[in-house]
């Protein structure tokens, strides 16, 4: 059942399903049995080494599930505090200063990014916030979160940066 939120971008939705940028649970609530099977697909489809998720609250529980699937050193739960966030959040403010965000016209990536504000603590660490926004930011936190993942791998002169490959935000 949608919010009243989110029901102001109903339509919106159901253009960015059709047009292949939302991927919809099908019935009234989330499925995450469905989330599951979709994210093992898609590290299939587009040859992730590795994901970060949430891990708190259902993302923990999808965690627990993809790492019995792909196996517990491909799947990492990552926080969403200031520690956690502010490196990989700096991360993306200098490539995307610097050109290197290219998102392919994704509409909903773009509708994310005018909702995500940059939140500071007082040691100056940065993390992505919503403050007054109704719609949503999720795209934008997995964008980070897979950035995280990509920084962790550059330490370790990982494939990588060997061979070039990019990060995705699925």
């Amino acid at each position: 059942r949608l919010t009243d939120s989110e029901n102001r971008y109903r339509d919106s939705y159901q253009v960015w399903a059709r047009q292949g940028w939302l991927a919809t649970t099908p019935g009234a609530s989330i499925d995450y049995a469905f989330i599951r099977e979709r994210v093992i697909e898609d590290v299939a489809k587009f040859g992730l080494v590795d994901i970060n998720v949430d891990r708190l609250f259902q993302g923990h529980q999808i965690a627990t599930e993809l790492a019995e699937e792909l196996g517990p050193n491909r799947v990492f739960g990552m926080g969403q505090g200031f520690l956690s966030m502010a490196m990989p959040t700096n991360e993306l403010e200098r490539r995307l200063l610097s050109h290197k965000i290219c998102h392919g016209g994704n509409s909903v990536l773009r509708w994310m990014a005018d909702n995500v504000a940059v939140k500071q603590d007082p040691a100056g660490n940065h993390k992505p916030d919503k403050v007054a926004s109704e719609g949503k930011i999720d795209g934008i936190v997995a964008l980070i979160m897979a950035l995280e993942r990509e920084m962790k791998h550059r330490e370790e002169r990982s494939r990588y940066e060997d061979e070039g490959a990019e990060i995705a935000a699925v």
